[in-house]
């Protein structure tokens, strides 16, 4: 069991969590695993209930190794739902649902929570529902996926209404507070994102693994850290990396993630002329992702839209610099030019002349990078998992059994 270093002042609370959790790959069960685990830590008692396919339940009972301090539950689905904005296909849901109502009567008759934690936006489509919570106030934190589907108006019908049936909506990004507002939502928190400082630290870049990856020690590394959607515009880090090419000659761009995308980007990579420059990782184990971030000397995020993306996060806490697409939730994080830069989203000239200035001034870059470290400091498991234990705690003496919303 981890240690932290935080006083165990925390409020405890008897927490129910139903979300993603790893081995899920989307950033929403990296982060609940992480707040639980810290909760549960601090005085609180935690059980978690979450999906898992046939081929990854091996991975599931690792993570049940590496926190023994959590109860784990889960069920089966034929895949992971990586596109949380907008409405899955029939069967997900109902094997989510079916999973769902398997196992919550059982566990809320072994012990009544004070209070069900929703991980993602997607899982209001179960919960609260009176037959299976009764009066169990639920909180759902809105991690992104979701709130963009609104903003896009991808969202299914009904999906607004259900957010609004939890009692607290608490959100990664600032930016969001309004846009649940604008649905309905009449109790949204805002809590930050949280970034393990301890696993993303500052640090020489890791030659094993450079080796591994063909990457020549002495090369500029541009990375990009994505599960390579439309949304996250993988595709102007590709058009950028032609035109940094030109202008510099040892450089290697790395792309780390998988998705719906890979096929083209690696064929816009070809036709580009910078093939030989890319290196695609696909999916990797979230254990991996501290030393490829510390394997590159700029991290770029091209994003549309975020809820507010740990990659922001992560890159800072290993003092490495973002260059980011100006939209509202790097601008949360990053001060352009003094924790890193931003560029006007979708200006691929732009991007690239970010990524060749940072390149030539390695000095700005270190120093621009050490002050984003303590920028992030107010993101680590500590504040806001505090901040969480203080947001449950409330909720449970709020609203329950004789008391009302």
């Amino acid at each position: 069991m981890r240690t932290s270093d935080a006083s165990d002042t925390w409020p405890a609370v008897d927490v129910l969590y139903v979300g993603t959790l790893p081995p899920h790959p989307g950033g929403s069960a990296i982060s609940a695993v992480q707040i639980l685990g810290a909760l549960a830590r601090h005085g609180s008692r935690v059980r978690a209930v979450g999906p898992h396919t046939l081929d990854t339940a091996a991975a599931a009972e690792a993570l049940a190794a590496e926190y023994p301090e959590i109860e784990f539950h889960r069920y089966p689905v034929p895949y992971y739902e990586l596109i949380p904005d907008r409405a899955h296909g029939g069967d997900y849901r109902a094997a989510e649902k079916a999973g769902i109502r398997s196992l919550l009567p059982r566990l809320i008759a072994a012990g009544r929570p004070d209070v069900i934690f929703l991980g993602r936006e997607t899982y209001t489509w179960h919960l609260p529902e009176p037959d299976i919570t009764g009066d169990i106030p639920c909180l759902v934190r809105a991690a992104g996926g979701g709130v963009n589907g609104l903003v896009a108006g991808l969202s299914p019908d009904g999906f607004a209404d259900r957010l609004r049936r939890t009692h607290m909506q608490v959100v990664p990004g600032r930016h969001m507070i309004s846009v649940l507002q604008e649905a309905g939502c009449a109790n949204v928190r805002f809590i930050e994102n949280v970034v393990d400082l301890e696993r993303f630290r500052p640090g020489p870049k890791p030659g094993a693994l450079l080796a591994d990856l063909d990457i020549d020690p002495g090369h500029l590394v541009v990375s990009h850290v994505s599960n390579l959607k439309a949304v996250k515009r993988p595709a102007d880090f590709v058009e950028a990396a032609a035109t940094v090419r030109e202008a510099i000659d040892d450089v290697t761009f790395l792309m780390v993630g998988d998705g719906a995308l890979r096929t083209e980007l690696e064929e816009l990579a070809r036709r580009l002329g910078v093939i030989d420059h890319f290196r695609f990782t696909g999916w990797v184990d979230y254990a991996k992702v501290p030393d490829l971030l510390l394997a590159s000397d700029i991290v770029v995020m091209c994003s549309r839209r975020e809820g507010l993306a740990r990659v922001y996060l992560e890159t800072m806490a290993c003092e490495r610099l973002l260059v980011s697409s100006d939209i509202p939730p790097a601008r949360e994080v990053v001060e352009h030019g003094r924790t890193g830069l931003l560029y006007p989203l979708g200006d691929v000239a732009a991007l690239a002349q970010c990524i060749v200035s940072a390149a030539g001034h390695p000095q700005v870059r270190a120093r621009m990078s050490a002050a984003a470290r303590e920028a992030v400091r107010d993101h680590s498991l500590d504040v806001a998992g505090a901040a969480y234990a203080r947001a449950l705690r409330e909720l449970a003496d709020c609203v329950g059994p004789g008391r009302s919303s």
